[in-house]
């Protein structure tokens, strides 16, 4: 089933201002098709000194932290006890600074039960305006490895990752700690940590982006409102490209894709804009990407006999059952090359020499 994004009601207005013979022409890009290696950035956490310790008080979770260049973070402070052990771990809800690079801390500084303590900023958890308009660069420490899910923290998966900072409306880079687990930052981009899953590209990014050397799988909503960008190079390595990886990407013009098999694409692969933007395809290999459609028609399912048919009339229709499995294997078989790739239809191709 399609599935449709939610607009938020600025977009569902400009929509409707807007048709598609108002869209303005779409300038290519000219940038050289360059490659990027499967490199992760190394970055060095350098947080602001904390410029008060809070006092926890029970049933207590929501706190605002202040920091020495201006910061304050508001958080949700979970207390826990597992085996007799108490714990207590933070989830970052919003970010407030004036300032354009935000570092998050690893711990925050805390008296419970009358002593200094470090309490571990666990999670991102943000709120809809978790992240400040002029915050362009954000960095992640190591220990922000959990998400908040039924009441209890699990490991953050890369929809959870993605789903918190798609609310940086003009992130244009997106690190993690070295050690981070799990995900990694590859020209502020996020990616997994083995290289193989480009997770999201930060909204704010602009120009040409370049997918890393060795990415396999295009994630599902990885260059979700990207806004900016107005050329995207897929390397060859790249196979798989997942539902709404490509919606709301107004402004892309070009696509260079430099797999010669087309990468599988879903029919939302690609939403409304991308479906406007040229694409680039090894010479050669165009009808990897545009396949026709088998001249294959769906077995029809045989009706099930009466209640009162005779055994030979069920025996036909064991028999009839047998034959549309069978017919249906291949069916789904031929249809499998054509459906694979269907994302890619009725956009503008052309074979080029890379």
């Amino acid at each position: 089933m399609k599935k449709f994004a939610v607009l938020p009601i600025a977009a569902l207005l400009m929509l409707g201002a807007c048709s598609s013979e108002d869209e303005p022409a779409r300038v290519i890009p000219t940038d050289p098709v360059v490659s990027v290696p499967a490199q992760a950035d190394v970055v060095t956490l350098n947080a602001p000194a904390q410029t008060e310790v809070l006092t926890y008080v029970d049933n207590t979770s929501i706190y605002r932290f202040n920091y020495a260049n201006g910061m304050v973070l508001t958080c949700d402070v979970q207390k826990s006890v597992s085996n007799g052990t108490t714990s207590y771990n933070a989830l970052v809800k919003r970010i407030e600074y004036t300032g354009s690079d935000v570092q998050l801390p690893p711990y925050l500084k805390m008296k419970i039960n009358g002593e200094e303590s470090d309490v571990r900023v666990y999670s991102l958890f943000l709120y809809t305006d978790g992240i400040p308009d002029n915050v362009t660069s954000i960095t992640l420490p190591n220990t922000a490895i959990a998400t908040w899910k039924q009441g209890k923290f699990e490991a953050a998966t890369a929809a959870d990752i993605r789903a918190q900072l798609e609310r940086g409306a003009n992130l244009e880079k997106i690190e993690f700690e070295n050690g981070f687990r799990g995900f990694c930052s590859i020209d502020g981009a996020v990616y997994t940590s083995d290289f193989t899953t480009l997770v999201g590209v930060p909204r704010g990014k602009s120009g040409v982006f370049t997918v890393a050397d060795g990415t396999a799988t295009i994630d599902n909503r990885a260059f979700y409102y990207c806004q900016n960008i107005t050329g995207v190079t897929l390397p060859e390595s790249v196979t798989e490209i997942k539902a709404e990886a490509f919606d709301f990407t107004d402004k892309l013009a070009l696509i260079n894709s430099l797999n010669p098999e087309a990468p599988s694409a879903s029919d939302d692969a690609f939403g409304m804009y991308a479906r406007m933007a040229t694409v680039r395809i090894p010479a050669g290999s165009l009808s990897m990407y545009t396949p026709e459609r088998p001249d294959i028609e769906e077995p029809v399912l045989p009706d099930a006999p009466p209640a009162d048919a005779s055994a030979e009339e069920y025996a036909q229709y064991t028999q009839a059952m047998q034959q549309y499995r069978d017919d249906m294997k291949l069916y789904e078989a031929a249809m499998s090359a054509y459906t694979r790739v269907l994302g890619w239809s009725n956009m503008k191709m052309e074979e080029v020499s890379f």
